[in-house]
């Protein structure tokens, strides 16, 4: 299955992001997922990462630093396997659907394949 993590701007998406992958990859504390691999490309987890760890002040995402995010995981209660796809991408981009009915086509195909959707506010 495959569930979207989006948001309007300012909602936190990208530290939700940061601090998701900080518990999946270091199990430091139990949660009730389980990180199954890493993502093919970790260099924007791993600055989203640090600047977390840093206690910065994550900036808004801005188009050099738009990426795709995605973790695969099971929930360590039922064994079920999912991705949590993240477009990091500017809240904007969340946005303009609802209020001027525009809509990136990569975000239009994410939503339609989507099998759940969590929106931050």
């Amino acid at each position: 299955s495959k569930h979207l993590i989006v948001g309007m701007p300012g909602s936190g998406k990208s530290t939700f992001i940061a601090a998701l992958r900080y518990l999946l990859v270091s199990a430091e504390t139990p949660t009730a997922l389980s990180l199954i691999k890493l993502s093919s490309d970790e260099t924007h987890l791993n600055r989203l990462e640090e600047r977390w760890l840093a206690s910065e002040q994550l900036v808004r995402t801005l188009p050099p630093d738009e990426a795709w995010v995605t973790f695969a995981v099971r929930d360590n209660k039922t064994g079920d396997a999912t991705d949590l796809v993240l477009p990091d991408l500017p809240g904007e981009a969340f946005e303009q659907p609802a209020t001027l009915g525009l809509c990136r086509k990569s975000l239009l195909e994410a939503l339609i394949e989507a099998d759940g959707l969590l929106l931050f506010t």
